[in-house]
């Protein structure tokens, strides 16, 4: 028989996972590869590129992980 802490835990996973991913969305719109000026000559363009991409692949796998550990955690 389903309850009210059902519903709630339901709740709290799947708003805490949707607020996660909307978090992780937005970083990801917000990498920029170009260098702005004010950072040129404290950072290397291309190293800075590099990690902005090493980022951006980062954020992809732990939104694919996340979503597979919700799909699973909700299955059971």
């Amino acid at each position: 028989m389903l309850n009210g802490y059902f519903f709630f835990v339901l709740l709290a996973v799947v708003g805490i996972y949707l607020l996660d991913l909307g978090g992780r969305i937005l970083n990801l719109s917000a990498l920029r590869t170009d260098l702005s000026d004010e950072f040129s000559d404290v950072y290397d363009a291309e190293e800075y590129a590099r990690s902005q991409e090493y980022t951006r692949e980062g954020t992809c796998f732990a939104i694919v992980e996340d979503s597979f550990d919700v799909i699973v955690f909700l299955s059971f």
